[in-house]
């Protein structure tokens, strides 16, 4: 396997219908939907989770089944989560990506000129979609407040101090191994 170029899909916030703000401690009595995927799925949240699939996130949010849950602004659009939801808190606690993947064997057999070739091509797009993807990030920003939702700036050091104290920094450390995670933390700043 050969990666190239992550590109953004999206930062996760917390979203909630009827609080305006998250914090990492007071959340133990919202019911919270959240996804299954293992390197969000074993983030130390005190919220109650509950596994509900998207497609029935709407009526879960507006019968209440949940109070909140935490995906990226252009799912809340395409599901029109921000009918059923007064506040997004921007926690940022997950950043997905795509990743662009070939097979090693046959990426090798390619000369290298053209190996790097496609490379800078990947990288450089790459970084045009996730400037592309700020862009939708902010004209979604500005359409749901013309729908009524409030939008709140979330300090991130009691997060990160909650998840240091979990520690699911170090577990992740270990996971990925000394180069992932100096690579991660060039970009983060330091984690564990």
């Amino acid at each position: 396997m050969v990666p190239s170029g992550f590109r953004a899909r999206s930062e996760r916030n917390g979203i909630d219908p009827g609080r305006a703000g998250i914090h990492p401690g007071p959340n133990e009595r919202r019911r919270g939907r959240r996804v299954t995927a293992a390197s969000i799925a074993t983030l130390p949240m005190k919220a109650g989770a509950q596994r509900i699939p998207v497609g029935e996130l709407y009526t879960a949010l507006q019968t209440k089944v949940v109070d909140g849950q935490e995906n990226a602004l252009p799912l809340v659009k395409s599901n029109k989560l921000y009918e059923v939801q007064k506040y997004c808190s921007y926690t940022s606690h997950v950043w997905d990506c795509f990743t662009l993947v070939g097979n090693k064997r046959n990426w090798n057999a390619l000369p290298e000129d053209l190996r790097q070739l496609a490379t800078q091509i990947f990288d450089a797009n790459a970084l045009k979609q996730r400037e592309a993807h700020a862009v939708l990030n902010k004209s979604l920003e500005a359409k749901f407040k013309s729908s009524g939702m409030q939008f709140n700036l979330v300090d991130a050091k009691p997060f990160r101090e909650a998840l240091q104290k979990a520690n699911y920094y170090n577990d992740g450390q270990k996971k990925f191994g000394p180069k992932a995670w100096a690579l991660l933390e060039k970009y983060s700043g330091k984690l564990a």
